[in-house]
């Protein structure tokens, strides 16, 4: 029962994040188009901001053990360390982002999408 609590809280969080979600297919296209465009989409679609929203979570979740450790150091400990990962995770995350962008804008390299990546077509006849 406890652990249904927490995710049943997940899933509330990342509600927001799949109603408001870009459509991730393109239907126009030839295959390797539609493949490496629908790969593409569901990364950048979906699984960024699921995994930017766990880590997110894991910080929280951190903060409300903390808060909730009382005088127990064991505890504090233990909240801490979460903590300190869920920051971890985060600055890799948005410095990860923050790279890709700064090297996409120098070279060039992207499109006019909100992704910033091109899919090559395959030639037709």
């Amino acid at each position: 029962m406890k652990y249904f609590k927490h995710v049943f809280l997940a899933l509330v969080a990342i509600t927001p994040v799949v109603s408001f979600a870009a459509p991730i297919f393109n239907v126009s296209g030839g295959i390797q188009q539609d493949f490496f465009g629908s790969i593409l989409g569901l990364i950048n679609g979906a699984l960024i901001p699921i995994v930017v929203a766990l880590a997110i979570l894991t910080f929280l979740y951190g903060l409300l053990k903390l808060v909730t450790a009382g005088g127990d150091q064991e505890k504090r400990k233990e909240a801490t360390g979460t903590i300190i990962w869920g920051i971890i995770v985060l600055t890799v995350m948005f410095s990860l982002y923050g790279l890709i962008r700064f090297v996409q804008g120098t070279f060039g390299i992207g499109g006019n999408d909100s992704t910033g990546l091109t899919v090559p077509k395959a030639p037709t006849t």
